[in-house]
């Protein structure tokens, strides 16, 4: 055979081989996983873990260690796995949220917005509750003649109220109901209208379904 085309064949063939090879490793290399970040305020810090808990019911003492940390907005890539985000910030005002990613996930979008603390929003009900209420009391003026404003509480960020209204009187001819206030433009308003038993998510897609699940079940 012509010496020209043996180097030829040769040359194909080696070309195949490395061809094929890297194609073959590019098939079992490990999985990735996208994180993107699109905004995060000063202070918030995003810790991932690989975890197998759900729910970040861990310990600090049996906390897993960190594979990466984010103080900025941006995309992230790591190797697919399951893991726990713990987005927490400096502020104490501010609550620690988790996040869980599933290993078969290849790209997930973190919000790292935070609510406030229990602590904060209780100091903040100090201002916020007689506003609230007021409003609940000459929205309804003849209907409060026969209810009184019980268990009240702040959510998220401070501008979610939720309250059970109790029969002051006639408890047998009147039921408990609910109702929900959200703070728009720095003055409180009925988000939920009228007030009812039970408030329900297909009927305020509006109200965070924590809200009603915490008013509906207290």
């Amino acid at each position: 055979m012509n010496k020209k085309i043996i180097i030829s064949l040769l040359f194909i063939t080696t070309i195949l081989i490395s061809f094929f090879t890297i194609l073959i490793f590019k098939n079992y290399e490990d999985p990735k996983l996208e994180i993107y970040i699109p905004t995060i305020n000063d202070g918030i810090k995003v810790e991932i873990f690989k975890e197998d808990s759900k729910e970040g019911n861990y310990t600090d003492d049996e906390t897993p260690k960190v594979v990466l940390s984010i103080t900025k907005s941006g995309s992230y890539t790591i190797n697919s796995s399951d893991y726990t985000l713990k987005i927490s910030s400096k502020n104490s005002d501010y609550e620690t949220r988790y996040v869980y990613i599933s290993s078969d996930e290849n790209y997930k979008e973190i919000d790292t917005t935070l609510n406030f603390s229990k602590d904060k929003l209780e100091l903040m009900s100090v201002d916020e509750f007689p506003l609230a209420q007021q409003v609940i009391l000459n929205t309804y003026p003849s209907q409060m003649n026969q209810y009184t404003i019980d268990s009240p509480k702040l959510y998220i960020d401070g501008t979610w109220y939720a309250a059970k209204l109790i029969p002051s009187k006639d408890i047998e001819l009147y039921p408990i109901i609910r109702v929900v206030l959200k703070k728009v433009e720095g003055q409180w308003k009925i988000a939920s209208n009228p007030p009812a038993e039970v408030l329900t998510s297909l009927q305020y897609t509006d109200i965070p379904i924590e809200i009603l699940m915490d008013i509906n079940n207290r």
